[in-house]
């Protein structure tokens, strides 16, 4: 079973004991069903990844300590993600917002953590806009995932929701084998919890997290 990552942003060592943000503890508990004395690993923001043990779970927050390093920070390299949109009149008008980075507050206030907001995020026009540098380093392109004849490239991440109900049998199951064969590695596709395959696409397995989470086989 691959391990359980959480994102928090912040500075640790090894025998810090830290609180877990509401939002993640209440998925680390409620929904991955971890209890005290289990452990996940702790993504801090800059790359290292730490192993921590639940030490505390209450009802809507949780105590955890790093007792470990499980991988130092790396040089960084680029993160392929893919995002699946249909083809609408609103479609051109929606890419170019994500080229501009700009999101409306509510958009922003919808469950993203406020030390991620202030991280990453910066005031513009009564909304919120991705830092410079983050834009600065986003190359944006777009594929036909039904039109295509060539391989697509591949991704770490890939978000296909709400987007495979309006395909028919034949064109969902080519589409979800181009899909497989897009993710690296280490790849995850993320579609939307109705859309999950009867049976099962070669080359993807379910992920621990449950919801519409596949990952590559390994």
């Amino acid at each position: 079973m691959r391990d359980i990552r959480i994102f928090q942003p912040g500075s640790y060592a090894i025998g810090d004991s830290f609180v877990v943000e509401e939002a993640e503890a209440r998925h680390l508990t409620k929904v991955l069903r971890r209890g005290v004395g289990e452990s996940f690993l702790l993504l801090d923001g800059v790359g290292h990844e730490f192993e921590a043990h639940l030490v505390e779970a209450g009802k809507r927050d949780a105590r955890a300590e790093i007792v470990g390093l499980a991988r130092e920070a790396a040089a960084p390299r680029p993160r392929v993600l893919a995002c699946a949109l249909l083809k609408s009149p609103s479609f051109e008008e929606t890419l170019e917002r994500a080229r501009k980075g700009t999101f409306a507050a509510i958009e922003i206030q919808r469950g993203l953590p406020p030390a991620l907001r202030d991280a990453y995020f910066t005031p513009a026009d009564g909304g919120f806009r991705v830092i410079a540098r983050i834009r600065e380093a986003i190359r944006f392109d777009t594929y036909n995932l039904l039109g295509a004849t060539h391989p697509l490239r591949r991704f770490d991440l890939i978000f296909c929701r709400n987007v495979l109900v309006y395909f028919d049998d034949t064109s969902r199951e080519q589409v979800m084998r181009r899909l497989a064969q897009a993710l690296t590695p280490e790849g995850s596709l993320g579609l939307g919890s109705t859309e999950l395959p009867v049976r099962d696409v070669a080359g993807l397995t379910r992920m621990p997290q449950g919801g519409g989470w596949l990952e590559r086989s390994r």
